[in-house]
């Protein structure tokens, strides 16, 4: 965080926000910094906590989901986190205060009676786009947060996707390290920054099947590990490269698309949390959790034509 202003940091931190969004929120006290309201022109400090305020909605929408819920299916669970399955269609964080849709948070609140420090965040240790399914770690006390985050922020967890791309790649295995930063032109989508500025993103892949979806069109199925975890990552990443993710409707190939929802019926972008290793805060314990294909992709892939 260290020489960035804190309403672009807001910005990056909540990207349901856009940066005069965040700045408002900033005017109105809805943010902190170390328990004080400050300027939008703050220079953050690697040191200082920025949290955003509760608002009383949260509360009704706790109500709301426990007369609704919808749970998830656990991969791993001890004394201190949880892994579980995220479902594709899901949002981690709601996306304003007018959104009514079931959320990760609102699955947190319900499941753990713990208080965290940052009651928007309630032991949410990392992200899933909301069209993203697969594994997905929830810490159960503000504790265990912490050193999750931690290992996160140090490179110690590894993750691994599994994403069917448009068309076949040159290399059959390869690493993109190109930053990547918001995009100037549309606040909510992200972009390769220049040289030297943006935030430094790692994306390992490796092709693992080839598929033919007609005489004019093919696709690949890869294995892509993450070395760092930026906002669209993957799908930018690969869309920079000319090799779209399937069925994303923000960086994807639109004809594809349309292609994939009228021959298969796909509505969502193919891209799966498949693999997370990371060290449990329970005697720092070794885990790795592998969650399957859902039932839609696997289908899906069981009906392409292997070159």
């Amino acid at each position: 965080m260290s020489s960035n202003r804190l309403d672009k940091y807001v910005a990056e931190k909540f990207p349901q926000f856009s940066r005069s969004q965040s700045q408002k929120l900033i005017e109105t006290g809805k943010i902190l910094v170390n328990g004080k309201c400050s300027k939008s022109s703050y220079v953050c400090k690697d040191s200082d906590e920025v949290h955003l305020v509760t608002t009383k909605k949260s509360a009704n929408k706790k109500s709301k989901f426990e007369k609704s819920l919808v749970d998830f299916p656990v991969l791993y669970e001890d004394a201190e986190c949880i892994v579980i399955n995220k479902r594709a269609g899901v949002s981690v964080y709601p996306i304003n205060e007018a959104d009514k849709s079931i959320t990760i948070v609102d699955f947190s609140l319900q499941r753990f009676k713990a208080k965290f420090k940052d009651p928007e965040r309630p032991g949410i240790v990392h992200r899933l786009d909301k069209e993203t399914s697969g594994v997905l770690i929830l810490a159960k006390n503000q504790k265990a947060l912490e050193y999750l985050m931690a290992e996160f922020k140090n490179r110690e967890v590894k993750k691994v996707y599994l994403a069917l791309v448009y068309g076949t790649l040159q290399h059959l295995e390869g690493i993109i390290d190109s930053p990547i930063a918001r995009s100037h032109k549309h606040r909510k989508k992200m972009s390769l920054a220049a040289e030297g500025t943006g935030r430094q993103a790692i994306s390992q892949y490796k092709v693992l099947k080839e598929f033919r979806v007609d005489p004019k069109h093919m696709v690949s199925l890869l294995q892509i590990r993450i070395h760092t975890g930026r906002t669209h990552q993957i799908r930018v990443h690969m869309s920079s490269i000319g090799h779209p993710v399937i069925g994303d409707v923000t960086y994807g190939n639109p004809s594809m698309n349309r292609m994939f929802i009228k021959k298969f019926g796909l509505r969502r972008q193919f891209l799966h949390a498949s693999l997370v290793e990371f060290k449990t805060p329970v005697n720092d314990k070794q885990v790795s959790v592998l969650a399957e294909l859902p039932d839609e992709l696997k289908n899906l892939e069981t009906r392409l034509q292997l070159i």
